[in-house]
């Protein structure tokens, strides 16, 4: 003689748990819904109907049948996924919070006083991911290193400079000066335009005396520091020439006056 077919389990349609031997009910649908999900729904309806109440305390026993079953649908259905057993979920959200948090991370509800706080979610902004090879230098050109840069703007204002002083030649000189405002003026922008992604570009133009604590303190590109230390070095180097070979400066002196 075959065996009798078991029954069907009765899975609730809310947490998805076998409920036939459970105190239960079914909906217009003829889905069930297990006992304790009803006290559940219960106790988060109860506290949004009454904000500054405290949250009402789940019933022992459900009736097996019940009438409007309409404030289950923003309960997580079987699919999702379950929160540990140190955790609760929200009485307004439903996102799990801590057993023992008062206040919801996700929507501010404070479970004791039954409040709904204003929450803002601040996200961290990300670090940029700079290669320790490759440090960062001129944001279009970032693969040079930072020596180079310096070497390269040393070349084009002091090495003119001192060429043109020790051949006693004002055109070099003067070609050398030349280049050093040019440099100065570039990367004075440059500069400003950091300072303007950092919303202080106010402040680095009308502040006396920012401009070089925003070089040295916030500035976070460490080739505009040194080269700016350059910029800062060349006249009081190339003022040194005069003092290290005074015949020099005198020819160049003179040839300036008599070109």
């Amino acid at each position: 003689m075959a065996e009798a077919p078991s029954p069907s389990p009765k899975l609730c349609s809310i947490c998805g748990l076998d409920c036939s031997n459970k105190q239960r009910t079914k909906d217009a649908q003829g889905k069930y819904i297990c006992a304790e999900c009803i006290a559940h729904a219960k106790q988060a309806r109860a506290v949004q109907q009454a904000p500054k109440a405290a949250p009402a305390a789940p019933p022992k026993t459900v009736a097996s049948t019940e009438a409007d079953n309409a404030f289950l649908l923003d309960i997580p259905g079987p699919g999702a996924k379950k929160s540990d057993a140190s955790t609760k979920p929200c009485p307004s959200c439903f996102k799990p919070m801590g057993e023992n948090t008062l206040v919801c991370m996700n929507c501010g509800f404070n479970t004791k006083t039954g409040e709904q706080l204003k929450v803002r979610v601040i996200k961290a902004k990300e670090a940029p991911a700079v290669n320790a090879d490759r440090r960062k230098g001129y944001s279009f050109i970032a693969d040079i290193p930072d020596w180079a840069w310096v070497l390269g703007t040393a070349a084009i204002t002091l090495v003119p400079l001192v060429i043109g002083f020790f051949m006693a030649s004002p055109a070099i000189v003067l070609l050398g000066g030349l280049a050093y405002s040019l440099v100065s003026i570039v990367h004075w922008v440059l500069t400003l335009i950091a300072a303007a992604r950092a919303d202080v570009a106010w402040k680095f133009i009308l502040v006396p005396f920012y401009q070089l604590y925003f070089i040295f303190s916030e500035c976070e590109n460490e080739v505009y520091k040194k080269l700016w230390i350059l910029i800062f070095l060349t006249p009081p180097l190339f003022y040194c020439l005069f003092l290290l070979d005074a015949n020099a400066g005198e020819a160049l002196v003179k040839a300036m006056e008599n070109p």
